[in-house]
C-alpha cells in the first residue's frame, strides 16, 4: 500500500494492480480475490476518499482485513463470506468492520468503550452500511448470548493483549464453553508474549514477557517516548500497560480453554498459511521458539511460536495437520549468497539451476527474496521469469514482476514473496528444479522457507 502521504489516487492505483492470489498461488488470479476482497476499498476511496488521508491507521487496518483476513475466515468456515454472521468482539472504531461488512451477510460489532464505538457507528453510517449492529457489552456477556450462539464466526483482532489477565480468562472461557460446533473463531494481530521482541508495543527485546513491575521500570529504554510516557504518567501505570498492549501466549488457551489436547476437535489454519506469510515476517526467533515448544511437549507449537498470533479455528471433527517449517533435506546450487538478515539464499542466474530435495506433501511453499542478495561481493535482485520443475515432470512458470506489484508496506515486514507448487501427494521424497526462464533472469530461494504441506 502507498505511504498515506499519497493522493488517493495513488492509492486506488495500487489496490488495482494488486493481486492477494499472485502470492498465496504463485500468480493463479482468481475472481474472488480479485475483485470482491477489493471491493470495500474502491468503495471507500470512492465515497469517503478522506479515510485514507484523515485516518491512516484505521485505512491500513481495512485493507489488511479486506486481503489478509477476509479470505482465511472464508477458508475457516468452508461457506461463502457473503452466508456469514459475524461477532466482532472489541471493534473499536471500526476499521475491520468497515472492511467485512460488504463482504458478510450481517455484523455484530461490541465493544465497552462508548467514544470510540460511536466513532465506528458514524463512519459506518457516512459509508452507508446498513448490515451493522453495534452494541455496548463485554465480549464475555455476548457470546453467552443468542447472539453469540447464533453467529458463524467470531473475531478477537487486536483485543486479547488489551486486557487485563481477569479480562482475558472471561473471554477465553466464554470462547470454550458457550461456543457451538460450526463457529470460526479469529484470534489476530496479537502480540505473543514469548515473542524475543515487541514489536507491538515498547520496540523493546523480551519486553512482553518481563514481570510488569520490572517492565515499568525498563520502559526507560523504550525509544517510543510517547508510548513510555503515557504508561508512567498515569495514574494506574500497571492498568494502562495492559490497555496499551500486554500479549498472551499459548499459557492463558491452555488454562481456559479446556487444555491444548482439546484443539485437536478444532480446524485450525494458522501461520504457516500462505497468506499469513505474506502477512507477517517469518523472523529468526519463530523457529527457535517452535522448537522449543516441541521439544517441551507443547501441543499445537505451529499455533504460538510467531512473534505475532493470528490463527483462525473452526470447531468441528479432528484438526486437520498443518504446514511444518522444514529445510530442504538437500539443495545444489552454483552461487550461494546472503539476504539482508544474513540468511544464506541459493542464487541462479543465467544457465545455472537450483536443485533440491524436499519433503513429501501436497503442495509447497517457497519464499522468493524480492529484496538485495549480496552474491560475491555484489548485490543482486531476482529479476525476470522463473521456472520450477518438479520430479513427477510438471513445469510452473512465475514473474518477479507480478510477485512486486503487490508490496503492501502496511503488511510485509520482510522481502519475500511465498509462492506455492503442487507436489504429487506421495509418500516418499520429491525433487525441484528452479531455474532463470532466460539468461539475463535471476532468481534466489531461502532453504529457511521451504514449506510442505499435506
Amino acid at each position: 500500500m502507498a505511504p498515506m502521504t499519497a493522493t488517493t489516487t495513488d492509492i486506488a492505483e495500487r489496490v488495482e494492480n494488486s493481486s492477494m492470489a499472485a502470492l498465496a498461488s504463485g500468480g493463479t488470479r482468481s475472481e474472488f480475490e480479485d475483485t470482491a476482497l477489493k471491493e470495500p476499498i474502491r468503495r471507500f476511496l470512492r465515497d469517503t476518499p478522506e479515510l485514507a488521508t484523515q485516518w491512516p491507521q484505521g485505512f491500513k487496518r481495512l485493507c489488511r482485513t479486506c486481503l489478509f483476513v477476509a479470505p482465511l475466515l472464508e477458508a475457516a468456515a468452508g461457506r461463502p463470506l457473503k452466508d456469514l454472521t459475524l461477532l466482532e468482539i472489541g471493534s473499536g472504531s471500526g476499521s475491520r468492520t468497515l472492511a467485512l461488512s460488504p463482504l458478510v451477510k450481517r455484523i455484530v460489532a461490541c465493544d465497552l468503550n462508548t467514544t470510540v464505538m460511536n466513532a465506528g457507528r458514524k463512519r459506518a453510517a457516512d459509508a452507508g452500511l446498513t448490515n451493522v449492529e453495534w452494541i455496548e457489552a463485554a465480549g464475555e456477556e455476548v457470546l453467552a448470548s443468542d447472539i453469540g450462539r447464533s453467529c458463524d464466526a467470531i473475531t478477537l483482532y487486536a483485543v486479547l493483549e488489551h486486557t487485563r489477565l481477569s479480562e482475558r480468562a472471561e473471554i477465553l472461557r466464554a470462547l470454550h464453553e458457550d461456543t457451538r460446533d460450526g463457529q470460526v473463531i479469529y484470534v489476530g494481530e496479537t502480540p505473543n508474549r514469548l515473542a524475543g521482541f515487541d514489536h507491538h508495543s515498547s520496540q523493546l527485546p523480551f519486553f512482553q514477557s518481563l514481570p510488569d513491575e520490572l517492565a515499568l521500570a525498563y520502559l526507560a529504554r523504550s525509544e517510543r517516548r510517547e508510548y513510555a510516557d503515557d504508561i508512567v504518567a498515569a495514574a494506574d501505570p500497571v492498568e494502562r500497560l495492559y490497555r496499551r498492549g500486554r500479549g498472551p501466549s499459548f499459557h492463558e488457551f491452555d488454562l481456559y480453554c479446556g487444555g491444548l489436547e482439546s484443539f485437536d476437535n478444532w480446524v485450525a489454519i494458522g501461520p504457516e498459511h500462505n497468506t499469513l506469510l505474506n502477512l507477517y515476517a517469518y523472523d529468526h526467533d519463530s523457529p527457535l521458539l517452535r522448537r522449543r515448544l516441541e521439544v517441551q511437549g507443547i501441543p499445537q507449537a505451529d499455533l504460538f511460536s510467531r512473534h505475532y498470533l493470528e490463527f483462525a479455528l473452526r470447531r468441528t471433527g479432528p484438526r486437520s495437520p498443518s504446514a511444518h517449517v522444514l529445510q530442504a533435506e538437500h539443495m545444489g546450487c552454483v552461487e550461494l549468497g546472503r539476504d539482508q538478515r544474513k540468511l544464506p539464499i541459493a542464487v541462479a542466474r543465467g544457465k545455472d539451476a537450483i536443485r533440491m530435495t524436499v519433503p513429501a506433501g501436497d503442495s509447497l511453499s517457497l519464499g522468493i527474496p524480492l529484496g538485495p542478495v549480496e552474491v560475491g561481493g555484489e548485490r543482486l535482485r531476482s529479476r525476470g521469469r522463473f521456472l520450477v520443475e518438479t520430479s513427477a515432470g510438471a513445469t510452473h512458470t512465475f514473474a518477479l514482476g507480478d510477485l512486486r506489484k503487490w508490496r503492501p508496506s502496511f503488511a510485509l515486514y520482510h522481502n519475500y514473496a511465498f509462492v506455492q507448487i503442487p507436489l504429487s501427494g506421495g509418500t516418499g521424497a520429491e525433487e525441484l528444479t528452479i531455474r532463470p526462464k532466460a539468461p539475463q533472469n535471476m532468481v534466489g530461494v531461502s532453504s529457511a522457507f521451504v514449506r510442505s504441506a499435506r
